[in-house]
């Protein structure tokens, strides 16, 4: 029995397309949420992480052998917090969009400080999920576009080659 080759494209190319339209749904979803006003708790992050280098663990201590030893990185990232308030409960949110279709950069965080008051979009039947800002559904329908030229890429290129051979 032989097994044919897929190619990857047959798979990325549907789920770009899927993601594309699930993220436009959303974005459309939300444009008609309540907003209140609440308070931006941080903006960035500070992180540290710590990794094991080192190898041949079992060269039972020759000169040769290679000693482990500890390499810390540590920086900052974008982590947006902010608080809000709807029917007396307090809730705590960390999207910046309604539907992220490419991760927002921090520099788009540049204007935004602890402590700052800022308009917060909240759904009326899970008030845990909110966001600041809607999505544009240019990009999602960018998205969709490339994902569909992603799908049929494979099916038009052997249908060219067919043609020429």
């Amino acid at each position: 029995m032989e097994i044919e080759e897929i190619n990857l494209l047959y798979i990325v190319g549907p789920l770009i397309f899927m993601w594309a339209i699930y993220t436009f749904i959303r974005a459309k979803n939300t444009r008609h949420w309540p907003s209140v006003t609440g308070k931006v708790l941080k903006t960035v992050e500070s992180y540290t992480e710590e990794y094991e280098t080192g190898s041949n663990p079992m060269s039972n201590g020759s000169s040769n052998s290679v000693k482990f030893k500890k390499i810390r990185f540590s920086g900052v990232r974008s982590a947006l917090h902010y608080t809000y308030i709807v029917s007396e409960q307090k809730y705590v949110g960390q999207n910046l969009y309604s539907a992220e279709v490419i991760p927002f950069k921090s520099s788009i965080l540049a204007d935004l400080y602890v402590g700052d008051l800022v308009k917060v979009f909240y759904n009326t039947s899970n008030p845990h999920d909110s966001f600041l800002a809607h999505s544009f559904t240019v990009k999602t329908i960018f998205t969709m576009i490339a994902g569909a030229l992603i799908t049929f890429a494979p099916f038009l290129m052997e249908f060219a080659t067919k043609l020429s051979g």
